[in-house]
């Protein structure tokens, strides 16, 4: 079993593939997540944080715990890595490698209290996250349309609130220009002191670019941007740092070269 037999399964039915902790394995650490094809239209999630720690990229903040539970280190020891560098299983090794993905967060926690992200329950875990979406109302039909659209932000369980937009298309978009600049809007609400806001950028020819504002421990923080080198095709996510150590991400938007 793996992603094609999924997909095969799921053939002529509307549905949503979120992969789960991609970057945190359990005994199988060393081998590579599998994401399946490139091609596969309903492959738009990932969940970048959870109680496992950051998906998002090797050794950042929230790293994949070397043993995770003192019930895991009692089965099966305490030099069994849960995460490699190099594997293409972090989110944005996926997304280097072309796959369009929007951002969630959540917890793993098996309890089913959706939305109450409360504090950890054995010593190694971190706090489960939540998940944001961009919704026209709060409705089933609505939230999965926001969701397929990766119209989502994901955070560390601080409901932190964010908005972002490329040449005035919402997060999760994916659009073309002929320009030779693309203009960024950020808007950030905090739940406690905004350390920094740091806006990425992928093009295969730089690889990943930061741009990074300090944000003096303001609550709200609005920014506006230029990316004036728009040379091929890119894309740009915000990621958000508070000082209390919180974090927050908004989806990508993809923008396509053009002549």
């Amino acid at each position: 079993m793996g992603p094609e037999w999924l997909r095969q399964r799921l053939a002529g039915k509307k549905y949503l593939v979120v992969p789960h902790h991609t970057a945190w394995r359990f005994l199988n650490a060393s081998v590579p997540y599998n994401w399946g094809s490139l091609d596969w239209e309903e492959l738009r999630l990932v969940e970048i944080y959870s109680k496992h720690g950051s998906s998002d990229y090797f050794q950042g903040s929230y790293p994949i715990h070397r043993d995770y539970t003192p019930v895991f280190v009692y089965l099966y020891g305490e030099t069994r890595n849960r995460a490699y560098e190099g594997l293409g299983s972090y989110a944005r090794e996926a997304l280097a490698n072309g796959y369009r993905l929007g951002f969630v967060a959540g917890g793993d926690e098996h309890w089913a209290r959706g939305g109450k992200a409360f504090g950890t329950r054995i010593t190694r875990d971190y706090q489960p996250g939540r998940q944001a979406v961009y919704a026209k109302n709060l409705t089933r039909k609505d939230v999965f349309d926001a969701m397929w659209h990766r119209r989502t932000c994901a955070t560390t369980g601080a409901r932190i609130i964010v908005d972002f937009k490329v040449d005035g298309h919402s997060m999760g978009s994916e659009i073309t220009s002929a320009d030779s600049k693309v203009r960024i809007y950020c808007s950030v609400k905090g739940t406690s002191p905004l350390k920094h806001l740091e806006v990425w950028k992928y093009s295969t020819t730089e690889g990943y670019k930061q741009f990074l504002l300090d944000c003096k421990g303001q609550m709200d923080m609005e920014w506006q941007l230029v990316d004036e080198a728009f040379i091929e095709n890119s894309f740009y996510f915000l990621h958000v740092v508070q000082e209390d150590g919180h974090l927050a991400w908004a989806s990508p938007v993809w923008v396509d070269k053009t002549n």
